[in-house]
């Protein structure tokens, strides 16, 4: 089933280290103040004590987080960790969730599956879990993910292969066409990187990962920025998921062909001249101007 979790797990031995540390990543399934569960990406649940870890990289220990947990091998139940740090959950809900746009705005949702799709956690554009959905049969022998509620949202694959989310008879979320067109290609991910002037710090990193079908204009997107020495001397990450789309004609050239990334929380909106057959992006003012600056406004693509 599309969209089931896949979690980057990675086991790295510390150097020089004999006491073979073991770094372990996962999404959180339960978590109590003194201990921690997660699922890896093997589909292995965890538990692990947090009593005496370092929790000085922990942002908040949620249902849906994703962490890294540092302990000393072999693994059994219960075992004492030495740190516990919050992962990035962007780039797991861009590359393996299924995004849902709502049918009344420009919001959407990201949905992933755990312990062997028996749970759907909803995730919001912030990396939020809002709704944990259990799987269940419905009267007409078709499945469904929801909870024991008449005021439920229903998670479910239609028989054209789309997911949707429904509230009673009404249709909140569904996923987009071209996520199930094959006709389109295979997916296929692109990635650039550049660094762009900034007025407060010492440059932006830019960061832009586009995913779509091969023959599709239209893809999703995912955007970290990242604020070189910004706060006390430290670098400061911003990342944004929502929908690439594929736009003709510039300020200047009529033919020119304009990548324009929107935002899921509907704030944010980049457009990206496609220049040197897609190798590089140059980033453009809203009304599809080139930035009048002496500096680099471009990213490349990496291989």
């Amino acid at each position: 089933m599309s969209g089931k979790v896949f979690l980057l797990a990675t086991c790295l031995l510390a150097a020089g280290c004999a006491s073979n540390n073991v770094t372990q990543t996962g999404v959180v399934t339960d978590a109590t103040m003194n201990t921690v569960t997660i699922l890896t990406g093997s589909n292995q649940t965890m538990s692990f004590s947090t009593l005496n870890a370092d929790r000085s990289e922990l942002k908040g220990l949620r249902l849906g987080d994703r962490v890294n947990v540092r302990f000393s091998g072999p693994y059994e139940p219960g075992l004492e960790i030495q740190k516990i740090s919050t992962a990035p959950i962007f780039p797991l809900l861009f590359e393996k969730a299924i995004r849902l746009q709502s049918v009344r705005d420009t919001s959407a949702v990201y949905v992933l599956f755990t312990d062997e799709d028996r749970l759907a956690l909803i995730f919001d554009t912030e990396g939020r879990v809002i709704r944990t959905l259990e799987h269940r049969k419905l009267p007409n022998g078709l499945f469904a993910w929801n909870v024991a509620d008449d005021d439920t949202w229903n998670l479910r694959k239609m028989p054209s292969g789309l997911w949707t989310i429904t509230q009673r008879t009404k249709t909140l979320f569904t996923q987009s066409t071209s996520a199930t067109d094959e006709s389109l290609g295979q997916f296929t991910t692109l990635h650039y990187e550049g660094l762009l002037p900034a007025a407060d710090c010492p440059g932006i990193r830019y960061e832009l990962f586009i995913r779509h079908r091969t023959h599709s204009g239209d893809g999703t997107f995912l955007l970290n920025l990242t604020y070189l020495e910004a706060e006390n001397g430290k670098d400061m990450t911003f990342s944004y998921l929502g929908r690439r789309y594929t736009l003709k004609g510039s300020a200047d050239n009529e033919n020119a062909i304009v990548w324009q990334c929107r935002s899921d929380n509907g704030q944010e909106l980049f457009n990206f001249l496609v220049e040197n057959q897609s190798r590089r992006l140059t980033l453009l003012t809203d009304d599809f101007k080139r930035i009048d600056s002496p500096f680099n406004y471009s990213l490349e693509k990496k291989k």
